[in-house]
């Protein structure tokens, strides 16, 4: 079973754990730490499919928060991917470097 990026509410990665706890199998969370790049790339595209600039702020604020969390959720293995973990951007929200 695969979740979505857009899970950063605990509520919702609840349920998915759950689901594939029932199935015997691992449960990895293998989380994307894009930065805020995303609202450069964002802005790029046509008007009709831009994400509201507050909508990306909060996906990764609340990403930032919850990767501290994620093994108290468990989930059996956490990745992280992205250089804004290193860079520092993660760090402003609290969290702890993992390399």
């Amino acid at each position: 079973m695969t979740g979505n990026s857009t899970n950063v509410e605990a509520a919702v990665r609840t349920r998915l754990v759950e689901r594939v706890q029932r199935w015997g199998r691992p449960v990895v969370a293998v989380v994307f730490v894009t930065g805020l790049v995303c609202l450069l790339r964002n802005s790029k595209r046509p008007a009709n499919r831009r994400v509201p600039d507050e909508a990306l702020e909060r996906q990764f604020e609340q990403t930032a928060l919850s990767l501290p969390l994620l093994a108290d959720e468990r989930f059996t293995d956490v990745r992280t991917v992205g250089a804004a973990w290193r860079t520092g951007l993660a760090l402003a929200y609290g969290g702890t470097d993992p390399c």
